[in-house]
Protein backbone atom coordinates (compact mmCIF):
# COMPACT_ATOMS: atom_id res chain seq x y z
CA UNK A 1 0.00 0.00 0.00
CA UNK A 2 0.99 3.21 -0.62
CA UNK A 3 -0.71 6.51 -0.26
CA UNK A 4 -0.91 9.83 -2.14
CA UNK A 5 1.72 8.22 -5.39
CA UNK A 6 2.20 10.89 -8.02
CA UNK A 7 0.96 10.93 -10.99
CA UNK A 8 1.11 13.27 -14.13
CA UNK A 9 -2.73 13.63 -12.94
CA UNK A 10 -2.01 14.20 -9.36
CA UNK A 11 -1.77 11.97 -6.59
CA UNK A 12 -3.41 8.73 -6.60
CA UNK A 13 -4.82 8.48 -2.32
CA UNK A 14 -3.88 4.74 -2.43
CA UNK A 15 -2.58 2.15 -4.05
CA UNK A 16 -2.02 -1.24 -3.40
CA UNK A 17 -0.78 -4.06 -5.36
CA UNK A 18 -1.49 -8.06 -4.63
CA UNK A 19 1.09 -10.48 -4.57
CA UNK A 20 -0.36 -11.64 -7.70
CA UNK A 21 0.76 -7.86 -9.72
CA UNK A 22 -2.88 -6.85 -10.02
CA UNK A 23 -3.01 -3.13 -8.73
CA UNK A 24 -5.53 -0.90 -7.07
CA UNK A 25 -6.42 2.55 -6.74
CA UNK A 26 -8.64 4.07 -4.55
CA UNK A 27 -9.82 7.21 -4.54
CA UNK A 28 -11.47 8.59 -1.27
CA UNK A 29 -14.55 11.04 -0.65
CA UNK A 30 -16.98 12.16 1.33
CA UNK A 31 -20.30 12.60 -0.69
CA UNK A 32 -21.44 15.67 0.40
CA UNK A 33 -18.26 16.82 -1.57
CA UNK A 34 -19.61 18.32 -4.45
CA UNK A 35 -16.79 16.90 -6.33
CA UNK A 36 -17.97 13.28 -5.63
CA UNK A 37 -19.69 12.12 -8.35
CA UNK A 38 -18.54 13.26 -11.91
CA UNK A 39 -15.25 14.91 -11.07
CA UNK A 40 -13.90 12.09 -8.98
CA UNK A 41 -14.62 9.42 -11.59
CA UNK A 42 -12.86 11.34 -14.04
CA UNK A 43 -10.13 11.61 -11.68
CA UNK A 44 -9.77 7.78 -11.03
CA UNK A 45 -9.93 7.45 -14.78
CA UNK A 46 -7.25 10.09 -14.88
CA UNK A 47 -4.91 8.10 -13.01
CA UNK A 48 -5.48 4.61 -14.51
CA UNK A 49 -5.01 6.60 -18.02
CA UNK A 50 -0.89 7.41 -16.50
CA UNK A 51 -0.57 4.16 -14.72
CA UNK A 52 -1.17 2.47 -18.42
CA UNK A 53 1.33 4.40 -19.87
CA UNK A 54 4.37 3.40 -16.87
CA UNK A 55 6.99 0.52 -16.99
CA UNK A 56 7.55 -1.25 -13.47
CA UNK A 57 10.38 1.10 -13.39
CA UNK A 58 8.71 4.15 -13.79
CA UNK A 59 5.91 2.79 -10.87
CA UNK A 60 9.11 1.66 -8.83
CA UNK A 61 10.46 5.18 -8.83
CA UNK A 62 6.89 6.72 -7.99
CA UNK A 63 7.06 4.19 -5.18
CA UNK A 64 10.34 5.21 -3.81
CA UNK A 65 9.74 8.79 -4.19
CA UNK A 66 6.48 8.78 -1.74
CA UNK A 67 8.19 6.69 0.96
CA UNK A 68 10.92 8.41 1.13
CA UNK A 69 9.05 11.64 1.73
CA UNK A 70 6.79 9.61 4.33
CA UNK A 71 9.24 7.56 6.36
CA UNK A 72 12.38 9.25 5.27
CA UNK A 73 14.00 5.98 2.72
CA UNK A 74 12.98 4.89 -0.52
CA UNK A 75 11.11 2.20 -1.23
CA UNK A 76 11.00 -1.03 -2.70
CA UNK A 77 7.28 -1.96 -4.21
CA UNK A 78 8.38 -5.38 -3.69
CA UNK A 79 9.77 -5.36 -0.32
CA UNK A 80 6.63 -3.60 0.70
CA UNK A 81 4.32 -6.15 -0.90
CA UNK A 82 6.27 -8.94 0.81
CA UNK A 83 5.89 -7.32 4.01
CA UNK A 84 2.28 -8.48 3.84
CA UNK A 85 2.42 -11.71 1.59
CA UNK A 86 6.15 -12.96 3.08
CA UNK A 87 6.00 -15.68 0.16
CA UNK A 88 5.57 -13.29 -2.80
CA UNK A 89 7.79 -14.15 -5.47
CA UNK A 90 9.42 -11.29 -6.82
CA UNK A 91 10.09 -12.71 -10.71
CA UNK A 92 6.32 -13.49 -10.21
CA UNK A 93 5.29 -10.12 -8.74
CA UNK A 94 7.30 -7.70 -11.31
CA UNK A 95 6.07 -9.54 -14.18
CA UNK A 96 2.38 -9.38 -12.70
CA UNK A 97 2.62 -5.89 -12.09
CA UNK A 98 4.32 -4.79 -15.80
CA UNK A 99 1.69 -6.98 -17.36
CA UNK A 100 -1.32 -5.13 -15.50
CA UNK A 101 0.40 -1.45 -16.17
CA UNK A 102 0.52 -3.20 -19.87
CA UNK A 103 -3.15 -3.67 -19.97
CA UNK A 104 -4.97 -1.46 -17.93
CA UNK A 105 -5.96 -4.14 -15.46
CA UNK A 106 -6.46 -2.29 -12.59
CA UNK A 107 -9.14 -2.10 -9.69
CA UNK A 108 -10.21 1.49 -9.51
CA UNK A 109 -12.19 2.17 -6.11
CA UNK A 110 -14.16 5.07 -5.09
CA UNK A 111 -14.75 5.31 -1.41
CA UNK A 112 -16.97 7.69 0.11
CA UNK A 113 -19.75 7.67 2.96
CA UNK A 114 -22.58 7.31 0.70
CA UNK A 115 -23.33 6.79 -3.44
CA UNK A 116 -25.28 9.63 -5.28
CA UNK A 117 -27.57 8.16 -7.39
CA UNK A 118 -26.26 8.11 -11.20
CA UNK A 119 -22.79 7.25 -9.94
CA UNK A 120 -23.62 3.31 -10.11
CA UNK A 121 -24.80 4.03 -13.73
CA UNK A 122 -21.90 5.67 -14.71
CA UNK A 123 -19.68 3.25 -13.46
CA UNK A 124 -21.22 0.29 -15.37
CA UNK A 125 -21.12 2.43 -18.58
CA UNK A 126 -17.37 3.01 -18.01
CA UNK A 127 -16.82 -0.75 -17.61
CA UNK A 128 -18.84 -1.36 -20.08
CA UNK A 129 -17.12 0.45 -22.57
CA UNK A 130 -13.70 1.78 -21.58
CA UNK A 131 -10.49 0.85 -23.33
CA UNK A 132 -8.32 -0.06 -20.31
CA UNK A 133 -8.92 -3.61 -19.15
CA UNK A 134 -10.11 -1.83 -15.35
CA UNK A 135 -12.70 -3.02 -13.32
CA UNK A 136 -14.41 -0.02 -11.88
CA UNK A 137 -15.95 0.00 -7.85
CA UNK A 138 -18.14 2.05 -5.73
CA UNK A 139 -17.72 1.31 -1.93
CA UNK A 140 -20.25 3.03 0.44
CA UNK A 141 -18.76 2.99 4.01
CA UNK A 142 -20.44 4.41 7.05
CA UNK A 143 -17.79 7.05 8.69
CA UNK A 144 -18.14 7.90 12.38
CA UNK A 145 -16.80 11.16 13.69
CA UNK A 146 -14.33 11.54 16.76
CA UNK A 147 -15.43 13.65 19.74
CA UNK A 148 -13.22 16.96 18.36
CA UNK A 149 -15.18 16.66 15.12
CA UNK A 150 -12.48 15.02 12.85
CA UNK A 151 -12.33 11.58 11.17
CA UNK A 152 -10.32 9.22 13.60
CA UNK A 153 -7.26 7.59 11.89
CA UNK A 154 -8.56 8.65 8.40
CA UNK A 155 -7.26 11.49 6.95
CA UNK A 156 -7.29 10.54 3.64
CA UNK A 157 -11.04 10.65 3.58
CA UNK A 158 -10.87 14.41 4.07
CA UNK A 159 -10.20 15.43 0.47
Amino acid sequence: MQRELNTPAGPIDVLYATPTGRLVALEAKLWRNPEARRKVIGQILDYAKELSRWSYDDLQREVACATRAETGHPGNLHALVRRRYPDTDECAFIDGVAKTLRKGEFLLLIVGDGIREGAASIAEFLEANGMLHFTFGLVEMAIRLGGDGHLPGSSILSH
